[in-house]
């Protein structure tokens, strides 16, 4: 240790050979779950028709998924439940799992909104909707 605190040590750098990769590979904590999966492939696949995906979205687009899988499982239990429960004293309040579903979903739309995947989030980052391409469309695109 010198006078003025700790010797300074090498500092962290990107390395300039390594070029910045736009990974869409899903990951394990999404693979498992086919709602996650199929979330995570509509996000991915909005974001890079949109030109906009990179690998530092790839944190925000895995929560975004495992929100839709855990959405789409408090949905079906409020559905049988009724979402409503009754306490032992004859006291009716929100369940549980319609609680859930509330703070899940709102944090979802949130991610959605910060993504740009929905229309309004897509006009405030002025960027226009992507649609698909039918096949006449494809067809004089190759034509010239």
């Amino acid at each position: 240790m010198g006078r003025r605190g700790p010797k300074k040590q090498a500092e962290l750098s990107i390395a300039p050979e390594a070029a910045p990769s736009n990974d869409r590979e899903a990951p394990p904590t999404v693979r498992n779950n086919p709602v996650a999966a199929a979330a995570w492939e509509n996000a991915v696949e909005q974001l890079v028709r949109q030109g906009i995906y990179q690998t530092s979205d790839k944190l925000a687009v895995e929560r975004y998924a495992i929100l839709a899988a855990l959405c789409a499982k408090y949905e079906k239990e409020c559905l049988e439940s009724g979402g409503i429960q009754v306490t032992s004293t004859g006291y009716k309040q929100l369940s549980a799992e319609l609680s859930c579903f509330l703070k899940t979903s709102g944090e979802m739309r949130s991610l959605e909104r910060a993504l740009g995947l929905n229309p309004e989030a897509r006009r405030s980052m002025s960027l226009g909707a992507i649609e698909g391409k039918d096949e006449l469309s494809a067809f004089l695109d190759e034509a010239g």
